[in-house]
């Protein structure tokens, strides 16, 4: 699995940090998780805040709100797709 999905997948279960196998470099860190961050605008939780300890080859994640905040928003955004927002009633 490449780098860019095992950061997805961790900060999407809301981990706190990564153990990479494999040494990677800052920029490679970095360009990874701005990428993610672009194409999954559905990850609202994680603060865009990581470190990334070279000595232990480890990220550490930073989230804006906890797993059970998160839980609370995501019905609140779900329930207004649902029930509120009327796509037929918008301009092309």
């Amino acid at each position: 699995m490449e780098l860019y999905d095992k950061i997805e997948k961790e900060i999407r279960h809301h981990k706190g940090y990564l153990y990479i196998v494999n040494e990677m470099s800052k920029e490679e860190i970095r360009y990874a998780i701005r990428w993610i961050m672009r194409d999954n605008p559905d990850i609202f939780w994680f603060a865009h805040q990581y470190h990334y300890d070279e000595a232990s080859f480890t990220i550490h994640f930073q989230y804006t709100f906890s797993p059970e905040r998160v839980k609370t928003i995501q019905q609140s955004i779900d329930d207004v797709i649902e029930n509120d927002f009327a796509l037929n009633m918008s301009k092309n």
